[in-house]
């Protein structure tokens, strides 16, 4: 009951950061940019965006970077890439360590093993590091959001 809570109240808030990224790529002029601002969209199908994070992190950055060359506007070089980048590091992270946690579940149920206390602990302390994940993935992925946001006003205030 709680995940579908969490997807009904987060899918729309992930879809609302999409959307904030395609606007700014379609604020770009279409010769600087690097992706096509409905491709950010792809991002929403699972396990595919752990390899498309990184895609649109690199093509936005190099998509208002060239932007503010193309305006003369003095930026920093890739702007909002090294947000971006740790948010899709954190992802894959995430994934990894969930998959590990699975596989160990599977392996314990499958073969009926007696974990004992300290298994048992250790089964634990993969699910806490997992959450930790989560935690970090939302932070960096709000801060990449922020990041990207602040970069679309800025082109908005050079028009």
């Amino acid at each position: 009951m709680n995940s579908i809570i969490i997807f009904i109240i987060g899918l729309p808030i992930y879809l609302m950061f999409i959307s904030t990224l395609s606007s700014l790529l379609k604020s770009v002029e279409p010769a600087n940019r690097k992706i096509n601002p409905n491709s950010v969209y792809l991002l929403i199908i699972p396990i595919f965006d752990i390899f498309w994070s990184f895609v649109v992190t690199n093509r936005v950055a190099d998509s208002i970077e060239a932007e503010f060359r193309g305006r003369n506007i003095n930026c920093e070089p890739r702007p909002t890439y090294r947000r971006g980048y740790i948010w899709s590091v954190v992802g894959v992270l995430k994934y990894i360590i969930l998959f590990f946690y699975l596989m160990l579940l599977l392996v314990i149920i499958e073969f009926k093993i007696d974990i004992g206390s300290s298994g048992y602990f250790a089964i634990k302390s993969i699910a806490y590091i997992y959450i930790a994940c989560i935690v970090m993935h939302f932070v960096f992925w709000s801060r990449y959001w922020h990041s990207v946001f602040k970069q679309k006003e800025l082109l908005a205030k050079h028009k």
